[in-house]
Protein backbone atom coordinates (compact mmCIF):
# COMPACT_ATOMS: atom_id res chain seq x y z
CA UNK A 1 0.00 0.00 0.00
CA UNK A 2 1.19 3.53 -0.78
CA UNK A 3 2.39 5.80 1.97
CA UNK A 4 3.52 9.37 2.31
CA UNK A 5 1.96 12.83 1.79
CA UNK A 6 0.43 12.04 -1.61
CA UNK A 7 -1.36 8.97 -0.29
CA UNK A 8 -2.51 10.94 2.76
CA UNK A 9 -4.02 13.61 0.52
CA UNK A 10 -5.70 11.11 -1.76
CA UNK A 11 -7.22 9.22 1.16
CA UNK A 12 -8.45 12.40 2.80
CA UNK A 13 -10.50 13.85 -0.06
CA UNK A 14 -13.69 12.23 1.24
CA UNK A 15 -14.10 14.25 4.44
CA UNK A 16 -15.47 17.77 4.67
CA UNK A 17 -12.37 19.93 5.18
CA UNK A 18 -10.17 17.60 3.14
CA UNK A 19 -12.59 17.81 0.19
CA UNK A 20 -12.59 21.60 0.39
CA UNK A 21 -8.77 21.80 0.49
CA UNK A 22 -8.59 19.45 -2.48
CA UNK A 23 -11.02 21.72 -4.34
CA UNK A 24 -8.84 24.76 -3.55
CA UNK A 25 -5.75 22.97 -4.81
CA UNK A 26 -7.47 22.19 -8.12
CA UNK A 27 -8.37 25.87 -8.50
CA UNK A 28 -4.82 26.96 -7.67
CA UNK A 29 -5.86 28.45 -4.33
CA UNK A 30 -3.93 26.24 -1.97
CA UNK A 31 -2.17 27.08 1.27
CA UNK A 32 0.24 29.41 -0.53
CA UNK A 33 -2.67 31.64 -1.51
CA UNK A 34 -3.68 32.17 2.09
CA UNK A 35 -6.15 29.34 2.57
CA UNK A 36 -4.43 27.86 5.65
CA UNK A 37 -5.47 24.33 6.46
CA UNK A 38 -5.95 25.00 10.17
CA UNK A 39 -8.21 27.96 9.33
CA UNK A 40 -10.26 25.74 7.01
CA UNK A 41 -10.63 23.15 9.74
CA UNK A 42 -11.73 25.80 12.27
CA UNK A 43 -14.29 27.27 9.87
CA UNK A 44 -15.59 23.80 9.05
CA UNK A 45 -16.01 22.98 12.75
CA UNK A 46 -17.84 26.24 13.38
CA UNK A 47 -20.10 25.74 10.35
CA UNK A 48 -19.23 29.17 8.88
CA UNK A 49 -18.31 27.90 5.40
CA UNK A 50 -21.91 27.55 4.21
CA UNK A 51 -21.90 30.22 1.48
CA UNK A 52 -23.75 29.87 -1.81
CA UNK A 53 -20.50 30.19 -3.75
CA UNK A 54 -19.07 27.06 -2.14
CA UNK A 55 -19.45 23.81 -4.04
CA UNK A 56 -19.50 21.95 -0.76
CA UNK A 57 -21.89 22.72 2.11
CA UNK A 58 -19.83 22.38 5.29
CA UNK A 59 -22.68 23.20 7.65
CA UNK A 60 -24.74 20.30 6.33
CA UNK A 61 -21.71 18.01 6.52
CA UNK A 62 -21.02 19.19 10.08
CA UNK A 63 -24.59 18.45 11.20
CA UNK A 64 -24.70 15.10 9.42
CA UNK A 65 -21.56 13.95 11.22
CA UNK A 66 -22.73 14.83 14.72
CA UNK A 67 -23.55 11.57 16.52
CA UNK A 68 -26.96 11.11 18.11
CA UNK A 69 -25.39 9.41 21.10
CA UNK A 70 -21.85 9.20 22.46
CA UNK A 71 -20.67 6.12 24.31
CA UNK A 72 -18.04 6.78 26.99
CA UNK A 73 -15.68 4.05 28.16
CA UNK A 74 -14.52 5.07 31.63
CA UNK A 75 -10.91 3.98 32.30
CA UNK A 76 -10.11 6.00 35.42
CA UNK A 77 -10.25 3.03 37.78
CA UNK A 78 -7.45 1.40 35.78
CA UNK A 79 -5.50 4.07 33.92
CA UNK A 80 -6.06 6.75 36.52
CA UNK A 81 -4.89 4.66 39.47
CA UNK A 82 -2.15 2.46 38.05
CA UNK A 83 0.59 5.07 38.40
CA UNK A 84 -0.36 6.33 41.85
CA UNK A 85 2.58 6.24 44.25
CA UNK A 86 0.34 5.27 47.16
CA UNK A 87 -1.62 2.05 46.83
CA UNK A 88 -5.37 2.60 46.64
CA UNK A 89 -7.24 0.01 48.68
CA UNK A 90 -9.51 -2.55 47.06
CA UNK A 91 -12.48 -1.12 48.96
CA UNK A 92 -11.83 2.36 47.59
CA UNK A 93 -11.45 1.05 44.04
CA UNK A 94 -14.73 -0.85 44.24
CA UNK A 95 -16.46 2.21 45.70
CA UNK A 96 -15.13 4.36 42.86
CA UNK A 97 -16.35 1.91 40.23
CA UNK A 98 -19.81 1.52 41.74
CA UNK A 99 -20.19 5.29 42.01
CA UNK A 100 -19.24 5.64 38.35
CA UNK A 101 -21.94 3.15 37.39
CA UNK A 102 -24.50 4.90 39.57
CA UNK A 103 -23.53 8.18 37.90
CA UNK A 104 -24.47 6.72 34.52
CA UNK A 105 -21.32 5.07 33.12
CA UNK A 106 -22.25 1.96 31.17
CA UNK A 107 -18.76 0.78 30.22
CA UNK A 108 -16.03 0.76 32.86
CA UNK A 109 -12.51 -0.60 32.58
CA UNK A 110 -11.96 -1.65 36.16
CA UNK A 111 -8.41 -3.01 36.36
CA UNK A 112 -5.41 -4.51 34.61
CA UNK A 113 -4.22 -8.10 34.89
CA UNK A 114 -0.52 -7.34 34.68
CA UNK A 115 2.41 -8.50 36.79
CA UNK A 116 2.36 -6.86 40.26
CA UNK A 117 6.12 -6.57 39.91
CA UNK A 118 5.71 -4.02 37.13
CA UNK A 119 2.43 -2.39 38.22
CA UNK A 120 2.00 -2.80 42.01
CA UNK A 121 -1.16 -0.68 41.99
CA UNK A 122 -2.99 -3.45 40.08
CA UNK A 123 -1.96 -6.28 42.42
CA UNK A 124 -5.58 -6.73 43.56
CA UNK A 125 -7.00 -7.05 40.02
CA UNK A 126 -8.75 -10.37 40.64
CA UNK A 127 -10.37 -9.16 43.87
CA UNK A 128 -11.57 -5.92 42.28
CA UNK A 129 -13.15 -7.67 39.29
CA UNK A 130 -14.84 -10.31 41.43
CA UNK A 131 -16.25 -7.74 43.83
CA UNK A 132 -17.71 -5.44 41.18
CA UNK A 133 -19.27 -8.43 39.44
CA UNK A 134 -20.76 -9.52 42.76
CA UNK A 135 -22.03 -5.99 43.40
CA UNK A 136 -23.75 -5.92 40.01
CA UNK A 137 -25.37 -9.31 40.65
CA UNK A 138 -26.69 -8.21 44.04
CA UNK A 139 -27.91 -4.90 42.62
CA UNK A 140 -29.83 -6.65 39.86
CA UNK A 141 -31.62 -8.81 42.42
CA UNK A 142 -32.58 -5.78 44.45
CA UNK A 143 -36.18 -4.74 43.82
CA UNK A 144 -35.17 -1.09 44.08
CA UNK A 145 -32.77 -1.57 41.17
CA UNK A 146 -35.11 -3.60 39.02
CA UNK A 147 -34.39 -1.49 35.98
CA UNK A 148 -31.93 -2.89 33.48
CA UNK A 149 -29.44 -0.07 34.06
CA UNK A 150 -26.84 -2.13 35.90
CA UNK A 151 -27.51 -5.20 33.80
CA UNK A 152 -26.31 -3.27 30.76
CA UNK A 153 -23.00 -2.26 32.35
CA UNK A 154 -19.85 -3.75 30.85
CA UNK A 155 -16.89 -4.36 33.15
CA UNK A 156 -13.67 -4.79 31.21
CA UNK A 157 -9.97 -5.06 31.98
CA UNK A 158 -6.60 -4.73 30.30
CA UNK A 159 -4.64 -7.94 29.63
CA UNK A 160 -1.09 -7.98 28.22
CA UNK A 161 -0.75 -11.68 27.48
CA UNK A 162 -2.34 -15.13 27.75
CA UNK A 163 -1.63 -15.37 31.48
CA UNK A 164 -3.45 -12.11 32.07
CA UNK A 165 -6.40 -13.31 30.02
CA UNK A 166 -6.78 -16.47 32.09
CA UNK A 167 -6.81 -14.41 35.29
CA UNK A 168 -9.40 -12.02 33.89
CA UNK A 169 -11.59 -14.83 32.58
CA UNK A 170 -11.57 -16.62 35.94
CA UNK A 171 -12.54 -13.36 37.67
CA UNK A 172 -15.58 -13.01 35.40
CA UNK A 173 -14.66 -10.12 33.10
CA UNK A 174 -17.18 -9.10 30.44
CA UNK A 175 -14.56 -7.85 28.02
CA UNK A 176 -10.78 -7.69 27.63
CA UNK A 177 -8.54 -5.08 26.06
CA UNK A 178 -5.06 -5.21 24.56
CA UNK A 179 -2.69 -2.26 24.48
CA UNK A 180 -0.45 -1.47 21.51
CA UNK A 181 1.31 1.60 20.17
CA UNK A 182 1.78 3.37 16.86
CA UNK A 183 5.20 4.56 18.04
CA UNK A 184 8.11 2.12 17.97
CA UNK A 185 9.96 4.10 20.63
CA UNK A 186 6.96 4.16 22.98
CA UNK A 187 6.38 0.43 22.51
CA UNK A 188 9.96 -0.32 23.52
CA UNK A 189 9.77 1.97 26.56
CA UNK A 190 6.30 0.93 27.71
CA UNK A 191 6.11 -2.83 27.13
CA UNK A 192 9.76 -3.66 26.33
CA UNK A 193 9.15 -5.02 22.84
CA UNK A 194 8.70 -3.90 19.27
CA UNK A 195 5.30 -3.27 17.70
CA UNK A 196 5.60 -6.49 15.72
CA UNK A 197 6.42 -8.49 18.87
CA UNK A 198 3.48 -6.95 20.72
CA UNK A 199 1.08 -7.98 17.94
CA UNK A 200 2.41 -11.54 18.15
CA UNK A 201 1.70 -11.56 21.91
CA UNK A 202 -1.78 -10.21 21.40
CA UNK A 203 -2.55 -12.93 18.88
CA UNK A 204 -2.57 -15.46 21.73
CA UNK A 205 -4.99 -13.28 23.69
CA UNK A 206 -7.21 -12.86 20.64
CA UNK A 207 -7.37 -16.62 20.08
CA UNK A 208 -8.35 -17.18 23.72
CA UNK A 209 -10.97 -14.42 23.60
CA UNK A 210 -12.52 -15.95 20.50
CA UNK A 211 -12.52 -19.42 22.05
CA UNK A 212 -14.27 -18.17 25.21
CA UNK A 213 -16.60 -15.73 23.40
CA UNK A 214 -15.16 -12.69 25.20
CA UNK A 215 -15.29 -9.36 23.28
CA UNK A 216 -11.89 -7.84 22.51
CA UNK A 217 -11.01 -4.15 22.41
CA UNK A 218 -7.75 -2.77 21.05
CA UNK A 219 -5.83 0.31 22.17
CA UNK A 220 -3.42 2.21 19.96
CA UNK A 221 -1.40 4.77 21.92
CA UNK A 222 0.53 7.81 20.67
CA UNK A 223 -1.63 8.26 17.58
CA UNK A 224 -1.01 12.02 17.40
CA UNK A 225 2.44 12.30 18.93
CA UNK A 226 5.00 10.45 21.06
CA UNK A 227 6.99 11.72 24.07
CA UNK A 228 10.09 9.92 22.78
CA UNK A 229 10.08 10.20 18.99
CA UNK A 230 7.80 13.19 18.47
CA UNK A 231 5.78 12.96 15.25
CA UNK A 232 3.85 9.76 14.56
CA UNK A 233 2.81 9.08 10.98
CA UNK A 234 -0.92 8.52 10.35
CA UNK A 235 0.16 5.62 8.14
CA UNK A 236 1.68 3.90 11.19
CA UNK A 237 -1.54 4.42 13.14
CA UNK A 238 -3.57 2.96 10.29
CA UNK A 239 -1.27 -0.05 9.96
CA UNK A 240 -1.48 -0.95 13.67
CA UNK A 241 -5.26 -0.39 13.65
CA UNK A 242 -5.60 -2.76 10.72
CA UNK A 243 -3.56 -5.39 12.58
CA UNK A 244 -5.83 -5.09 15.62
CA UNK A 245 -8.88 -5.40 13.39
CA UNK A 246 -7.34 -8.52 11.90
CA UNK A 247 -6.96 -9.96 15.43
CA UNK A 248 -10.71 -9.60 15.95
CA UNK A 249 -11.04 -6.37 17.94
CA UNK A 250 -14.61 -5.09 17.78
CA UNK A 251 -13.51 -1.62 18.89
CA UNK A 252 -10.24 0.21 18.33
CA UNK A 253 -9.40 3.02 20.73
CA UNK A 254 -7.04 5.62 19.27
CA UNK A 255 -5.24 7.40 22.08
CA UNK A 256 -3.75 10.88 22.02
CA UNK A 257 -1.46 9.80 24.85
CA UNK A 258 0.27 13.12 25.51
CA UNK A 259 -2.53 15.47 24.48
CA UNK A 260 -0.96 17.18 21.47
CA UNK A 261 -3.69 16.46 18.92
CA UNK A 262 -5.24 19.23 16.84
CA UNK A 263 -8.37 18.98 14.67
CA UNK A 264 -6.27 18.98 11.49
CA UNK A 265 -3.91 16.23 12.69
CA UNK A 266 -6.88 14.25 13.96
CA UNK A 267 -8.87 14.33 10.74
CA UNK A 268 -5.80 13.31 8.72
CA UNK A 269 -5.15 10.39 11.06
CA UNK A 270 -8.78 9.26 11.15
CA UNK A 271 -9.03 9.30 7.36
CA UNK A 272 -5.98 7.05 7.08
CA UNK A 273 -7.43 4.60 9.62
CA UNK A 274 -10.85 4.67 7.96
CA UNK A 275 -9.51 3.96 4.48
CA UNK A 276 -7.08 1.22 5.46
CA UNK A 277 -9.52 -0.61 7.73
CA UNK A 278 -12.31 -0.28 5.16
CA UNK A 279 -10.06 -1.85 2.53
CA UNK A 280 -9.27 -4.70 4.90
CA UNK A 281 -12.96 -5.23 5.62
CA UNK A 282 -13.73 -5.28 1.90
CA UNK A 283 -10.99 -7.83 1.20
CA UNK A 284 -12.29 -10.05 4.02
CA UNK A 285 -15.88 -9.61 2.78
CA UNK A 286 -16.81 -8.07 6.13
CA UNK A 287 -19.38 -5.35 6.63
CA UNK A 288 -18.16 -1.84 5.94
CA UNK A 289 -15.83 -0.50 8.63
CA UNK A 290 -17.53 2.68 9.90
CA UNK A 291 -16.39 5.27 12.42
CA UNK A 292 -18.63 3.60 15.02
CA UNK A 293 -15.92 0.99 15.52
CA UNK A 294 -13.33 3.66 16.28
CA UNK A 295 -13.07 5.40 19.62
CA UNK A 296 -10.88 8.32 20.62
CA UNK A 297 -9.03 8.59 23.89
CA UNK A 298 -8.29 12.27 24.18
CA UNK A 299 -6.31 14.07 26.86
CA UNK A 300 -7.97 17.37 27.77
CA UNK A 301 -5.19 19.85 26.99
CA UNK A 302 -6.60 22.58 24.76
CA UNK A 303 -10.39 22.26 24.97
CA UNK A 304 -13.26 19.85 25.50
CA UNK A 305 -12.54 16.56 23.65
CA UNK A 306 -16.20 16.08 22.75
CA UNK A 307 -16.49 19.57 21.30
CA UNK A 308 -13.31 19.07 19.28
CA UNK A 309 -13.97 15.64 17.83
CA UNK A 310 -17.72 14.90 17.78
CA UNK A 311 -18.02 16.63 14.37
CA UNK A 312 -15.85 13.88 12.87
CA UNK A 313 -18.62 11.37 13.52
CA UNK A 314 -16.90 9.83 16.55
CA UNK A 315 -19.49 8.43 18.95
CA UNK A 316 -17.20 6.48 21.27
CA UNK A 317 -14.81 8.10 23.77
Amino acid sequence: MQSGPLFARQCSVGSGPMRWMHHLERRGKGVAAGHGTNRIIRRWLSGTMNTRSNRYCFEDDYKSRLPRRVKIVEVGARDGLQNEAQFVSTDDKVTLITKLVEAGCRSVEVTSFVSPKWVPAMADAKAVMERVQDWRTRSNHNAAASSSAKQNVTFSCLVPNAKGFHGAFEAGTDEVAIFGSASEAFSQKNINCSIKESIDRFRQVADLATAHNIPLRGYVSCVLGCPYQGHVSPCDVARVSEQLLELGCHEISLGDTIGVGTPLATVMMLEQVKVRCSLYSFKQKMSRFPYTYISLRIIRTFSSPLKRFAPFGIDLL
